[in-house]
């Protein structure tokens, strides 16, 4: 009997969304619980480099929304572990430079680009013989 191996992608990350739930319950009910869980487990920047690391670990880093959300999340969490900082008034302006170096330096090498470019090549390739004749 075969099995599919498209199947079984879905269900990792269900399995992974499970645990990840599991973990944050617990932690949730621990602390109403009164056991002594510090406010920066349990917190927005937390969830923000949580969700980051895992789809950036799913798309192995090659997607921009792992990177801002990790920013984002890091720039809050240092803010929140040393409130004189008063990075949250950075955070926009570090996105929009970051997004920019992002389009500046990110390689073209989807198929999707492949393909257009070999479409546009054979369009010109067109458009000159039609010229000359």
């Amino acid at each position: 009997m075969e099995t599919n191996s498209n199947t079984r992608k879905p269900r990792r990350g269900k399995i992974a969304a499970g645990i990840v739930l599991v973990i944050a319950g617990a932690l949730l009910f621990s602390k109403n619980m009164g056991v002594n869980i510090p406010d920066w487990l349990i917190s927005v920047p937390t969830l923000l480099i949580g969700i980051g690391l895992i789809s950036g670990i799913k798309h192995r880093f090659r997607r921009p929304g792992a990177y801002v959300l990790l920013l984002i999340g890091s720039v809050l969490m240092a803010d929140k572990l040393n409130p004189g900082l008063q990075l949250h008034e950075a955070i926009f302006p570090i996105v929009i430079t970051s997004l920019g170096v992002f389009l500046i330096l990110k390689r073209n090498d989807h198929p999707f680009a492949e393909k257009c470019k070999q479409w546009h090549q054979h369009k010109f390739k067109h458009c000159q013989q039609s010229a000359q004749q």
